[in-house]
Order: structure tokens, then C-alpha cells, then sequence
């Protein structure tokens, strides 16, 4: 008998190919990373970001160092499992930031071994073991069955079978570290997204293997401690010895990161009042993530300097801007001769030699330039100033953090709203020791910045404040104030006591000296400094980008363009097929999508299935008789229903519970 005369009763064996290294395929930006335009914005960028890394990497400082030390010095118990509640905050998409920071700062001090878990790979207790043991034993997490193909990246010696990812397998592996028993950290990132089910079966194994295995549990909670409580029944949680530690809320961090990168004279690159506002309202009422906040910021550099592109140059530090301005040529000249505040500037100047001349067009454009950073200085200095006065009076006129005073400083004149007089007159009944605190805050900005002579005045003030209560008060100051209240009827009495009010009672030392220091300061001093930069330099327009641009782009509206989409494909598609004479007009070649959409839009509140299905197989099957209507091809309607469903999902209609066969529209008008 011949055992091989069958395919299914032979035996073949199969050895699997190593995979060629793919080549190296070619940079896609290859071509944009040689433009100038594309090296300064990177060198912007990137002295941003290092400054972006400080401040994160400072705010993290402490709370990194406690949960590290509280980590290295959890005592192993083989009842308990040492356990982190990190309260994280609601501020989602910032989350892994702070988890990459913790896990390195983990493998740097204390031990190697650190897993990190999501919710979305472990939907079961099966999934969830099998990617614990994978990221311990730093193998990948594949079938050895696996079908290479000769194109594919180089296989690793380092697969593991699916049957061999368990508890077991990891006391084998450990037992390689029992001579220096280093910590396994296994990190919940979201741990309320995590079946309740699974986190409990996840801690009774664990805490089963306590004597052989020395684990830490680390949950991520972005709410509060209690939705621990809440999840985990008492009989589990009495297994874990729970510690909390709670981060710096994300407003801290935009505070932050604001204050002390973006709005600030050091900053090249500067947002305008409203895109700013815009920016921070985003924050505030959308999604709490600086992350976002700072990739939008990041795209609106981008765009500026791509925008700009023979200008961007421009963009730089102080002791750049001269080889840079040097550089530019005659298209560049004429470019930058056509902005508005430089247009401006020449038409007031009547300087011809600005239109005719490039050598000295470039010299002027540097004296602007280094002019504009000087008023970049002065307008923050001065900001800073007002906001060390206004930041904690009552009812917070300005707000209470310095990106709301930029905010309102940048729209209009600050100086010239009620807002600043209602500070101005609250200011004059502030006690000693919170003007004297103020006084030292403004003087030791003013010190540090290129207001010398403003300084040494107000210190003069500020010596005349501490004195005050050193020098003997006058015998007038010490003895009461004689009234004259020499009158013969009421009437005299009411008319004398009225004069008496107008006068005022008479002011003593403080009074006077803290009325020449708020006089100094918002009266002499800050009106000339806090008017927007946009009224008083030229250029800049150089360092800041339009509104409108990068409101639209960073945040787009989507309505409209799948509005467009849907009614007029051919502008999308670019098809002759689908070419409309009229924006009114239907035609069969149309995707079904389209056919409903417009076929919709002419329906009220409430839309009949039936009609709509007859309109849609009409415009199909033109030449469809009209006798039998019931006749509709199965074809037809399978996409019909599939294209009303597709709307359904886009959110243009929804099932009707007044009338089982009508659909209730959604949407009104078409507003882009």
C-alpha cells in the first residue's frame, strides 16, 4: 500500500525562514528639513521644548522622590501586596508623560523590572497574565506558529509560547534573581477603566505567589481614592497595604509652563490675546491636557514659519538676528516691506530711502528688531508688576493667574478700563505689611531688568515706608482734631457737617506714603509700559501668528467640510462622474451616502422611510415604472438601508419613537 498517495496523509515539515532586514526606506521630510524655514523653526522648537522638559521634570521632582522611596521601602509581606493609589487627575492624554517619568525613574533606582498595563489590552485574566509574564521576561508576546516571510524585520530567539505566559513560568524566570531579589513593579495606568472582575482575580493570584515573588501594585486613578473602595470588595483590599499620593493638578502645570515659557520676553516666539484665550479655554473646558495645549502652540510655530518662510529667520534670539538680517535679499526686502506695521512705519517716517536702498533698509530692520525685544521686555516687566499688585484684592478684577492679565492686556488698552481704576482705588487701603511685601516683589523685578533708575525710586518710597512707624509722630498727628462747630440752628449744622464730609478726614504718614507708592507705581509707571506691543513696535508681525489661521487649523470645524463632502463629492473626489451643474441636482453616479444626504435635506422634523426609499430607488432606476411602486429591486434597498445607517451613525438621524417607520433629522441648516 501506498502510504503517500494522499496530500493529507503525508508528513511535511517546515522550517522557518529568517527574514531579510528591510532597507531603509527614505525620509519623507527629507526634502523640508534643508529649507531655512524649516532649521529655524526647529531651532525654536527645540529651545522651547528643553525649557518644556525643565519644567515638567521640576514639577515631577517631588512626587517622583515619594513614590520611589515609599517603593524601595515597602516592607514584603507575604499577606499584603505593597500598593500606590496615584491620584492623577482627570487630565487623561497628559497621563503617560507622568507614567514614562515614573517608570524610568523606577528602573534608574530601583529596579529593572517594571510593567506597565492598560485597560484596552487586558480584558481578561487571561490577557492581563499573559502580558504581566511577556514584560517581565522581556519577550515578545507571539505564537512560535508564526508564518515569517522573507520581507519581514530579522525574528528574535526570544518568542514565547501563549501556553507558556503564566505564574509558573514567571517563578521560573525569577528564580535566575535570587541572589540580589530585585522589586517586580506592575503598573495599573487607568485603573478605572479596568474590569472590576479582572482586578480582583489579578490581586488573589498575586498575593498567592507573595512568598516567591516580590511585587508592587501601582494604580493610576484619575479620580479619587474611593473609586478603589468602590471597585474592589473589602475582602481583596484587606490584601493590599494601600499608600496615596496625589499629583499637582493640571491647572499647576499650564500655570507653569505658561508663566514661565510662553509668556515671556525670552519666548521668540509670541501668541496673540485671543489665540492664547482660545487656546487656555480649551484647556479649561474640554480636556485639562497641556499636552494638547503645547502641540497646539507647536503647530502654530510651524505655521508661521512656513507661512513666512523668507522672514523666518528673523524669528531668533538677539545675538542672531544680525548674521540673519544680513542674509536677506531683495525678495525678502520686498516681502518684509509689504507687511502692515513696516508699511506703516514708512509712510509716517517718509523715509524714501526705506523703499530704494537695501543696505539701509537692513539696518533699520535690525534697529526695529532689537527695538521690539526691548518693548517685549518692558511690556512683560511692566505686566508682571501689575499682576504682583492685582493678583489676590478682592473679587480678582484681572484674575487671579498672569494669563488672564496677558490675556486682557493684549485685547485692548488695560490702563483705560474700569477694572484697572477699581484696582487702583482698592490698592490705597492695603495694610503695611502687604504693601511692603508687594513693594519688595516689584523691586527685586525691577533690579533684575533694565529699569535701574525706576528701581532706585521706588526703593527711596520703600525706605520711607519702613521708617514710618521709627519716627516720632508729630503733636498734630497725636492730638485729636478740633472740630469748630460753631452754628446756631440745624440748618447751619447740616450745611457744616456737609463741608466737613467733602474735606475728608485729614491723612496721616502711612496714608500719605502708601498713596505716593501706588501713585508712582499705577499711575507714572505702568500706563506707559502695559499697552500692547502690537500698537507701539513695528515687525511684529514677525513673531506672532494671525487668529483666525490657527484657529480653524488647531481646532477645525468639521461640520462643514462634511457637509461638502456628502453634498457635492466631486470636490473631494475630483471624479467626473459625480460633477454637479447645480448644487441642487442628484445624480445616480453619486455615492448612495451622498444620494441620502441630499435626499434627506429636503425632508422636515420627522422623514418617511418609505418616501425616502421611493426617492432613492427613482434616482437609481430612472427609468423605473411607476405603476407597481412596491416592486423595488432588493439590491436597492440593501443599499438604501445601509447608507440611511451610515447617516444614523453620523449623527443626521436617529430612530423616531412617535412613528415606527419615520426617522427624526438632526441637523438644521448648513453652516460651515
Amino acid at each position: 500500500m501506498d502510504y503517500s498517495d494522499s496530500v493529507s496523509k503525508g508528513f511535511f515539515v517546515y522550517i522557518p525562514k529568517r527574514g531579510k532586514k528591510k532597507e531603509q526606506l527614505q525620509d519623507p521630510l527629507s526634502e523640508i528639513t534643508s529649507e531655512d524655514w524649516y532649521r529655524g523653526y526647529t531651532k525654536v522648537w527645540q529651545s522651547i521644548e528643553k525649557k518644556l522638559n525643565n519644567i515638567e521634570d521640576d514639577a515631577m521632582k517631588v512626587l517622583l522622590k515619594d513614590l520611589v522611596n515609599f517603593i524601595q521601602k515597602a516592607n514584603l509581606s507575604i499577606n499584603q501586596i505593597p500598593t500606590v493609589i496615584l491620584l492623577t487627575g482627570v487630565n487623561l492624554p497628559d497621563h503617560s508623560v507622568l507614567f514614562n517619568k515614573f517608570r524610568d525613574k523606577l528602573q534608574e533606582e530601583v529596579t529593572p523590572h517594571v510593567v506597565m498595563l492598560s485597560s484596552n489590552d487586558c480584558t481578561s485574566i487571561k490577557h492581563t497574565l499573559e502580558h504581566i509574564t511577556c514584560q517581565f521576561m522581556k519577550k515578545s508576546e507571539e505564537s512560535i506558529e508564526m508564518d515569517i516571510d522573507d520581507d519581514d524585520v530579522e525574528v528574535s530567539n526570544t518568542y514565547l509560547k501563549k501556553s507558556d505566559c503564566n505564574m509558573p513560568s514567571l517563578v521560573n524566570w525569577y528564580d535566575n534573581f535570587k541572589s540580589t531579589r530585585p522589586r517586580l513593579v506592575i503598573v495599573l495606568k487607568d485603573f478605572e477603566g479596568f474590569q472590576p472582575a479582572v482586578v480582583c482575580q489579578l490581586i488573589l493570584i498575586l498575593s498567592g505567589y507573595l512568598d516567591c515573588l516580590p511585587i508592587t501594585l501601582v494604580f493610576g486613578v484619575a479620580t479619587t481614592e474611593a473609586a478603589v473602595g468602590e471597585s474592589l470588595s473589602h475582602k481583596i483590599t484587606s490584601r493590599l497595604n494601600l499608600k496615596v499620593f496625589q499629583s499637582q493638578p493640571s491647572v499647576y502645570f499650564l500655570n507653569n509652563t505658561v508663566d514661565k515659557v510662553f509668556l515671556s520676553s525670552a519666548c521668540p516666539f509670541q501668541l496673540s490675546g485671543k489665540l492664547f484665550n482660545f487656546f487656555t479655554s480649551i484647556f479649561l473646558f474640554y480636556d485639562f491636557s497641556v499636552n494638547r495645549f503645547i502641540h497646539g502652540v507647536k503647530y502654530c510655530i510651524m505655521d508661521h514659519f512656513y507661512k513666512n518662510k523668507s522672514v523666518s529667520l528673523l524669528c531668533q534670539k538677539e545675538n542672531k538676528l544680525k548674521k540673519n538680517v544680513s542674509k536677506l535679499d531683495n525678495d525678502c526686502l520686498k516681502e518684509i516691506r509689504e507687511i502692515p506695521s513696516f508699511k506703516k512705519y514708512i509712510e509716517d517716517s517718509k523715509d524714501d530711502k526705506l523703499v530704494t536702498d537695501d543696505d539701509y533698509t537692513r539696518k533699520k530692520i535690525l534697529k526695529l528688531l532689537l527695538l521690539l525685544r526691548r518693548t517685549l521686555d518692558e511690556f512683560y516687566i511692566g505686566l508682571r508688576v501689575l499682576y504682583i499688585l492685582v493678583k489676590d484684592l478682592p473679587q480678582a478684577p484681572f484674575g487671579k493667574q498672569f494669563r488672564e492679565v496677558y490675556c486682557t492686556a493684549m485685547s485692548k488698552d488695560i490702563t483705560k478700563t474700569s477694572e484697572f481704576k477699581e484696582c487702583n482705588q482698592l490698592l490705597k487701603f492695603l495694610s503695611k505689611d502687604e504693601l511692603e511685601s508687594k513693594v519688595q516683589e516689584i523691586f527685586n523685578i525691577l533690579n533684575e531688568g533694565i529699569f535701574s533708575e525706576i528701581a532706585a525710586e521706588l526703593e527711596k518710597l520703600n525706605d520711607e515706608l519702613k521708617n514710618i512707624g521709627l519716627n516720632p509722630v508729630s503733636n498734630m498727628e497725636k492730638s485729636p482734631t478740633k472740630i469748630d462747630l460753631n452754628v446756631k440752628n440745624r440748618s447751619q449744622l447740616r450745611k457744616k457737617l456737609a463741608e466737613m464730609s467733602l474735606k475728608g478726614p485729614k491723612k496721616v504718614g502711612y496714608e500719605i506714603t502708601r498713596e505716593k507708592i501706588i501713585d508712582f507705581l499705577m499711575v507714572s509707571f505702568l500706563p506707559s509700559y502695559i499697552v500692547p506691543y502690537t500698537e507701539k513696535a513695528v515687525l511684529w508681525e514677525l513673531i506672532m501668528i494671525r487668529d483666525k489661521d490657527a484657529r480653524n487649523k488647531v481646532v477645525p470645524r468639521i461640520r462643514g467640510p462634511i457637509h461638502t463632502a456628502l453634498n457635492n463629492p466631486h470636490h473631494y473626489l475630483m471624479c467626473e462622474c459625480c460633477k454637479l451643474e447645480d448644487d441642487a441636482e442628484i445624480v445616480s453616479t453619486m455615492p448612495d451616502i451622498c444620494i441620502a444626504y441630499k435626499l434627506h435635506l429636503e425632508g422636515g422634523p420627522l422623514i418617511n422611510l418609505y418616501d425616502w426609499l421611493q426617492s432613492f430607488s427613482t434616482i437609481l432606476n430612472p427609468e423605473r415604472s411607476l405603476d407597481n411602486v412596491d416592486d423595488i429591486d432588493p439590491t436597492t434597498q440593501a443599499r438604501f438601508t445601509q447608507a440611511v445607517a451610515e447617516l444614523e451613525f453620523l449623527g443626521f438621524i436617529k430612530s423616531s419613537k412617535v412613528k415606527p417607520d419615520h426617522v427624526a433629522r438632526l441637523t438644521w441648516g448648513t453652516n460651515k
